[in-house]
């Protein structure tokens, strides 16, 4: 079973967003790297005693926060010791003694590759496009300059990685970084294939309490061109917060202000204006010719701006 392990290094302390202060000083963290995955291994310090209760707890708590499978390390087990973590399927190595079962099927089947961009993925692209420009740095580093997770950013270069839209290398620490081979307008053309509307669904209503939510739609448009803005305001809100905000007249069908409910959050170019590329993508299926020509001026000048 240790052939499949390939490498074991520690992990980061800037790669342990979420980790609890008290995990940290209780267990090493190492990252064992295996045919086609990873896991995070746990060595209890010299002193610290865990019982295979706490085992399981913490690998359950610890895989939400780092998106890996948690496994333990322990020099030598005696065999009831093994008995009473297989029986709580914690996951352990322990000199020549490993249970890694699923770890083991997951290395042995073909990793499904991304078809198309998740939302976050999208994010990243058009953040790095017209916000921050990412290339050179690590997963850790992005999650930094984003509204992501350390894992979600994870999964969302792993995606652009799998339709070839970036390379990630690894530096002399073994921190993934992530690389652009094209920049600007040659970028957006090689991703333009993927990217989508951020809109997921559109609703109305009279009045939004005590939240200032960026303007979208036509009335973004409008404070980026030439068209004038419409009597019915239009603003953006993340599908996340919608929940926690409260609308007051709320429908499926008209109202005062159209709210157009986001698939990713607010790329804060411009506090109270949508970015200009997901506004774009927004209004690309938009037939009025107005609105057409302006939002295709809007773009170009994207461009512009960057030479």
């Amino acid at each position: 079973m240790l052939g499949i392990l390939v490498d074991l290094i520690r992990v980061p302390r800037a790669e342990l967003r979420g980790v609890t202060v008290d995990d940290i000083a209780r267990y090493a963290f190492h990252k064992a790297i295996m045919q086609s995955g990873s896991v995070i291994v746990l060595e209890p310090k010299p002193g610290v005693k865990v019982t295979p209760l706490q085992c399981s707890k913490v690998a359950s708590r610890l895989s939400q926060v780092l998106g890996l499978p948690i496994a333990f390390k322990f020099d030598k087990l005696e065999y009831y010791e093994r008995m009473r973590l297989l029986q709580k399927n914690v996951y352990f190595i322990a000199g020549d003694n490993m249970y890694l079962p699923n770890l083991i099927l997951t290395a042995q089947s073909p990793k499904k590759v991304a078809k198309k961009l998740s939302s976050a993925a999208q994010y990243l692209i058009l953040h790095h496009l017209q916000k921050d420009s990412m290339e050179g740095l690590s997963v850790s580093e992005i999650s930094e300059l984003v509204p992501y997770s350390y894992v979600s950013v994870a999964k969302a270069v792993e995606v652009l990685e799998d339709l070839s839209l970036c390379k990630c290398k690894k530096d002399s620490s073994r921190s993934k970084r992530i690389y652009f081979e094209k920049a600007g307008r040659e970028y957006w053309d090689l991703v333009r294939q993927y990217l989508v509307s951020p809109v997921k669904k559109i609703c109305y209503c009279d009045r939004i309490v005590g939240v200032e939510c960026p303007k979208a739609g036509i009335s973004a448009l409008a404070e980026y061109s030439l068209l004038a803005e419409d009597n019915q305001k239009t603003v953006a809100v993340y599908d996340i917060d919608f929940k926690d905000i409260e609308f007051e007249g709320m429908n499926d069908f008209d109202g005062p202000i159209e709210v157009e409910v986001w698939k990713y959050p607010h790329i804060a170019i411009s506090c109270d204006i949508v970015d200009k590329l997901s506004l774009y993508l927004s209004l690309d299926a938009n037939q009025d010719p107005r609105v057409e020509k302006e939002n295709n001026n809007m773009f170009d000048g994207v461009w512009k701006k960057m030479n």
